[in-house]
């Protein structure tokens, strides 16, 4: 075994040169060319296991990881993908929560499979009409508005959270040279009224979550609007949904990210 610097401007000529793909097709906007800036690191083992990889883009995103194999891997690296997430290990760990978009339907059917009670936990094929009717109100997506944001996410977070001049602060502090035009807000409304919101990053194949801010009551209206986000970008064919790398908190990343990974 042996590993090798890479600089960042010949990555794609080893990519091409070793038919190199990324890890489980793990996508991440930090993935895009233009983000894509840091140096790497080649790695090859004696039974011809290749790998090319690097640090993350930032402490929130996953490690790029291309390869010539699925096969679990031993490599130490920030943030760097290695299998299935396993929602039955209860150990403090950091998860990348991903969901591959494919058919609304058939994700529906895969949430069914996965719940122990299909008929109560919400979203599944058993449930998601009767409670999205309940919901009187649509989801919206919108380009980013600083002025809008700031006010409905604030009046909807819960005390003890950062407000949203911080939250949009963070993004850009953490994010360079991320390009404006993916900054999207998803919100949803009921009775006329704006009861959930999300800052988004769409970099025009996948969906980042950044930040949610809901009311909290029994109609679990950021689960509805995650929900309708899912529907609406696999109608127009978008690759993945995600919200980024963190520990285990809360219940909804286990209900809508069904195909996260463990990280090493």
């Amino acid at each position: 075994m042996w590993l090798q610097r890479i600089s960042n401007n010949k990555i794609y000529d080893i990519i091409t040169k070793y038919q190199l793909k990324l890890y489980h097709d793990i996508w991440h906007y930090s993935f895009q060319e233009k983000l894509l800036n840091q140096d790497f690191y080649l790695k090859k083992t004696i039974n011809g296991k290749i790998s090319l990889f690097a640090n993350p883009y930032n402490q929130w995103s996953p490690a790029p990881l291309f390869t010539n194999s699925d096969s679990l891997h031993k490599i130490k690296s920030n943030n760097i993908v290695n299998e299935k997430y396993n929602r039955g290990n209860k150990t403090k760990r950091k998860i990348f929560w991903f969901l591959k978009l494919e058919n609304f339907t058939d994700y529906l059917e895969e949430r069914t499979q996965l719940s122990s009670k299909p008929s109560k936990h919400f979203p599944t094929l058993k449930n998601y009409n009767k409670k999205r009717n309940n919901v009187n109100g649509s989801m919206e997506i919108k380009p980013f508005n600083e002025l809008f944001f700031y006010k409905h996410y604030n009046a909807l977070k819960q005390p003890q959270h950062y407000d949203g001049e911080k939250i949009f602060e963070s993004l850009i502090l953490n994010n360079p040279g991320l390009p404006k035009k993916w900054l999207k807000m998803a919100t949803l409304s009921h009775e006329e009224e704006i009861v959930a919101i999300f800052l988004l990053i769409d970099d025009g194949k996948s969906i980042s979550l950044f930040n949610l801010a809901s009311k909290r009551n029994q109609l679990s209206f950021g689960l509805v609007l995650c929900t309708d986000i899912i529907k609406f970008y696999c109608k127009i064919g978008y690759y993945s949904f995600d919200a980024g790398v963190s520990g285990k908190y809360g219940t909804y990343k286990d209900k809508i990210f069904l195909h996260s990974m463990d990280l090493n």
